[in-house]
């Protein structure tokens, strides 16, 4: 199941569609460890992924984390470029602005994963 879910405002489709409705992206986070990347007017298949591996000192597997919670954080610079704009379009701009978003997720085991989420991600097909 998804437990967290987060808008995240996105050049890339901004420059593809042209109009603002079309130009946020979908993060979720799943209990089996997923964040995904979906356009949100097209749900079928997330754009990208990946999963909340950490490799334990004592074994030489990678274990896979099921996440409870994300939060995020923008740059200082986007944050106070959003901070002082006039209106929420305006602040989203630019927060966007600032390209790379920090986020943690938080796990059931109490892992905390850092996290990262490039606003002008145009090399992701």
């Amino acid at each position: 199941p998804i437990c967290s879910i987060q808008w995240i405002y996105s050049l890339t489709e901004a420059g593809k569609y042209g109009n603002r409705t079309q130009a946020y992206r979908l993060l979720t986070l799943g209990a089996d460890g997923r964040v995904l990347v979906w356009v949100w007017h097209k749900l079928g298949t997330p754009v990208y992924g990946y999963q909340l591996l950490w490799r334990a000192p004592q074994l030489e597997s990678k274990i896979l984390w099921g996440g409870t919670c994300m939060a995020f954080a923008r740059a200082a610079n986007a944050s106070h470029a959003a901070g002082a704009a006039k209106s929420k379009r305006e602040a989203g701009a630019a927060a966007a602005a600032g390209g790379a978003a920090n986020f943690m997720v938080g796990t059931e085991g109490g892992r905390i994963f850092r996290c990262f989420y490039d606003a002008n991600d145009l090399s992701v097909k």
